[in-house]
């Protein structure tokens, strides 16, 4: 699975690092937990579940602040912060649209 991987700034000037592949309606995966997206390549499963995603969606992943290849010298994990991670990835590509994909624990993040 081919990642291009780029990196935006927060509101609060937290470097994130973000990834994308694929064509097709954006899908934004917000992440659970720390969850670096460049550990898919390590799981077959995931592997096989985000290239399915990505044969029929622009998909993007991200790390939240403090994980992965984002700044990692963060104090603030509140959920607005964790919502500033989310709002600079879809500004950065410029997303007028955009569906969001979260499991778990990030529902509240990608709800507010």
């Amino acid at each position: 699975m081919e990642q291009e991987i780029r990196f935006c700034t927060t509101s609060d000037g937290v470097r994130i690092a973000y990834a994308t592949m694929g064509k097709g309606p954006p899908l934004v995966f917000v992440p659970i937990w720390f969850s670096p997206f460049k550990n898919i390549a390590h799981e077959p499963r995931l592997t096989s579940f985000f290239q399915e995603l990505a044969a029929r969606r622009h998909l993007i992943l991200f790390d939240r602040r403090g994980t992965g290849m984002s700044d990692r010298d963060v104090h603030d994990f509140s959920r607005g912060a964790l919502v500033k991670d989310l709002e600079a990835v879809i500004d950065e590509l410029k997303l007028r649209r955009v569906a969001l994909y979260a499991p778990d624990v990030a529902g509240p993040i990608a709800v507010e």
